[in-house]
């Protein structure tokens, strides 16, 4: 297997099929930290590993839980562990006397990240090298095995949890001077703390109610120095190099809010449905206490104009208010400086009022803006802010009322335009436009209610009885690059417009319930060569359909649900299915069969390989069955 690679045993089946080997560093690496009894035996050992570390292009691998003894041994007594990491160390320093380059010495502390669970008995410390993010979370039973290999890290972010926090605070033979050699051998530049270590900036763009559905305030701990840790105090004081800090459905004291401030090299500074002290000013004197801060999300909020004023001062490139709402007292909002730097702006479902929501969108320097459900029952009758606008992104799902119907009558261009949620009412305000259809290039109305009436009045389809009426009005079917159908269950009996796009290089349709067929609706010449991502999961298929399919050559993206019944007829008369680029596949509601590891297996350029809510047949899936794809990086398992 590729060495880039993890799997999660959490939802994968029968963990014996998963025997992977170690190399002979890896094995040495392990086995010598837990059996050595001798300073000069581990030093003569780790010197000769930590040279092959230096030249050779070899993976390390560490295993955690039930897979590796060696780790859970050396965690487990705190004598070998402690004279363990003290020759390690004196390794490092003696190895290295003088000043080094910084890549140099990465090199040689890099395979020691996955040894930091072994300052804790309760933490399990874990390195994600995607992200370059250092995880500390409390220890469960699952088992999991990550692959290291040799990197050079510099920069790293710490990510952690309060109840982590109080199990390290708690931790009684805690070697800080060990630790903090270590962590400070690279530079943090980022700290993130969340209440159960799921983060809205990670889980917004897939599932749209991820506010609505988490933890309340109202339930959160009660409340925790956060900043009075041990750990974070070195790493704000000490280092104070931080560039990034989240923190999400945690309780702050006002010496929280007092550390928070000092932090005055933040470019990126991320608050969500936090619990602040009473009568704080902290958002009213972001202006004074962050000068470089480039991105502001701030969800869940109570906002006064004395942030709004403030803000306008600062160059903030993009801006999150989702969720928040302004509460007017005493000043008013003063018009924001022309030349002000903001790029992209989101307010979902937030409660801004007219003025300051104008004043927001007015920027004139905005590529990107999101306005789902937002809330217009105080609008004033007339809003056309938006009119004469280019944006790259327009997200307006779900928001227009009779109010806003002015919006889209005068010059607006956009490339990428989302309108989920809108009923034919409100979508034939839109008709009018000229200009949005001679620009769009995505277009998104999932989870609208389709038919023969809304997609004319989109402009997507050519029906006869309105061909004369809408012949100059039709959305440019050369211009749309990806159109998005998702969760459209009406869609099936007006699918025949599809067949006008020629150029789409992405288009999904997951969850609209397409009976058997559907697939003639794509099939044409132009679409099986410029289709690159196509995302039909949760449809029904029948051979014909996966005949049609397999003319997609150039895809290098499908998520399906493919039925092992359906592929093995396929296969029995066609052979196996193949796309020679494509790179990544996601196997959705599935039951994998020998028939389907057949069809994975045949794709050569595999990169990432996807099992969502599906299942495997007994004995048909191992290391074994997918060596031949030499490419393969990513194996992933969820519900």
């Amino acid at each position: 297997m590729p060495h880039n690679q993890w799997y999660s045993t959490k939802t994968r089946p029968n963990i014996s099929n998963y025997d992977l080997e170690l190399n002979f560093i890896q094995k040495e690496l392990i086995s010598r930290s837990s059996e050595a009894n001798e300073n000069e035996e581990i030093n003569c050992n780790k010197k000769r590993i930590f040279s092959e570390i230096k030249d050779n292009q070899s993976d390390y691998t560490f295993q955690h839980g039930n897979i590796s003894k060696s780790v859970e041994s050396l965690s487990s007594d705190p004598y070998s562990r402690k004279k363990f990491k003290i020759s390690y160390k004196n390794d490092i320093l003696n190895k290295f006397p003088n000043e080094i380059e910084k890549h140099i010495f990465s090199v040689n502390t890099s395979p020691f990240l996955p040894f930091l669970s072994t300052f804790f008995d309760g933490i399990n410390v874990e390195f994600d090298e995607n992200i370059n993010e250092v995880l500390f979370l409390k220890k469960t039973n699952e088992n999991e095995i990550y692959y290291f290999h040799k990197t050079i890290i510099n920069d790293i972010k710490i990510r952690t949890t309060p109840k982590a926090l109080i199990l390290i605070e708690n931790q009684p033979d805690f070697d800080a001077e060990l630790f903090f050699w270590v962590i400070f051998s690279y530079k943090i530049n980022g700290l993130k703390i969340s209440h159960d270590n799921m983060y809205y900036s990670e889980c917004y763009e897939k599932d749209k109610d991820y506010i609505e559905n988490n933890l309340p305030r109202e339930s959160l701990t009660p409340k925790l120095f956060l900043f009075s840790s041990k750990v974070l105090k070195a790493i704000i004081i000490e280092e104070n190099s931080n560039k990034i800090l989240e923190l999400e459905r945690v309780t702050l004291t006002p010496y929280d809010i007092c550390i928070m401030q000092n932090l005055n090299k933040l470019e990126s500074l991320i608050l969500v449905n936090c619990i602040l002290p009473s009568k704080n000013q902290f958002f009213s004197k972001l202006c004074w206490h962050f000068l470089q801060l480039k991105v502001l999300k701030i969800i869940g909020f109570k906002l006064t104009a004395v942030f709004f004023n403030n803000l306008g001062n600062m160059k903030i490139e993009y801006l999150d208010l989702s969720y928040s709402f302004y509460k007017r007292y005493l000043y008013e909002l003063l018009p924001w400086n022309e030349n002000d730097a903001l790029r992209g702006l989101r307010i979902d479902c937030a409660k801004l009022g007219y003025t300051c929501t104008n004043l927001l969108i007015k920027s004139r320097n905005l590529e990107y803006l999101s306005m789902r459900h937002l809330d217009f029952s105080n609008f004033k009758t007339k809003c056309d802010t938006l009119s004469g606008k280019k944006y790259l992104v327009l997200d307006l799902a779900g928001i227009f009322s009779q109010k806003q119907k002015n919006f889209f009558l005068i010059g607006l261009e956009v490339e990428n335009l989302s309108l989920e949620y809108l009923d034919s009412i409100k979508l034939k305000n839109i008709h009018e436009q000229n200009t949005l259809h001679s620009f769009t290039k995505k277009l998104n109305p999932s989870r609208c209610r389709l038919d023969s009436c809304i997609l004319e009045t989109l402009k997507l389809c050519n029906l006869p009885p309105f061909a004369k009426i809408l012949s100059k009005k039709f959305l440019s079917s050369n211009t749309v690059r990806s159109l998005d159908f998702s969760s459209s269950e009406s869609l099936q009996k007006d699918m025949i417009f599809l067949s006008q796009f020629k150029f789409l290089k992405k288009l999904k349709l997951q969850k609209c319930n397409l009976k058997p067929g559907f697939m003639e609706y794509i099939s044409n010449d132009s679409l099986y060569l410029s289709l690159k991502k196509l995302v039909i999961f949760g449809n029904q298929f029948d051979i014909i359909d996966l005949l049609i399919l397999s003319r997609f050559k150039n895809l290098e993206n499908l998520s399906i649900t493919l039925e092992a019944n359906i592929y093995r007829g396929f296969a029995a008369i066609y052979g196996n299915m193949y796309f020679p680029k494509l790179n990544t596949l996601f196997l959705v509601g599935s039951y994998i069969t020998k028939d389907t590891i057949q069809f994975i297996i045949t794709q050569s350029s595999l990169l990432n390989l996807h099992f969502v809510n599906s299942a495997i047949d007994n004995n048909v899936f191992s290391v074994n069955s997918i060596s031949t794809l030499k490419y393969l990086q990513k194996i992933k398992f969820s519900d």
